[in-house]
């Protein structure tokens, strides 16, 4: 098991939910009762960066209704009832 910690905790894709609580504890080199020193902290900022999630693009209303017609569905029932009300059925 120790291994696939070993090879798994340090992936982009980890899977962290399966692992112990000491198992990442000590991959990460870390003690959870007293946290990292300050020292190891600037270490871990240097070398990962901050901690932080990048801004999200804001998108505008009109890409926001364009983007639902990339879907298969919406697009046949939309041209379905364009269809039908070019006929003239709405029955």
């Amino acid at each position: 098991m120790k291994q696939d910690v070993q090879a798994s905790v340090h992936s982009q894709t980890a899977k962290w939910w399966k692992f112990s609580y000491e198992e990442l504890c000590q991959e990460l080199a870390t003690d959870a009762r007293k946290g990292l020193s300050r020292v190891e902290v600037q270490k871990r900022l240097a070398k990962y960066g901050p901690n932080q999630l990048p801004e999200a693009k804001e998108v505008s209303p009109v890409m926001l209704f364009i983007e639902q017609f990339k879907n298969f569905i919406i697009l046949g029932a939309s041209w379905g009832g364009f269809d039908c009300r070019r006929v003239g059925r709405m029955d």
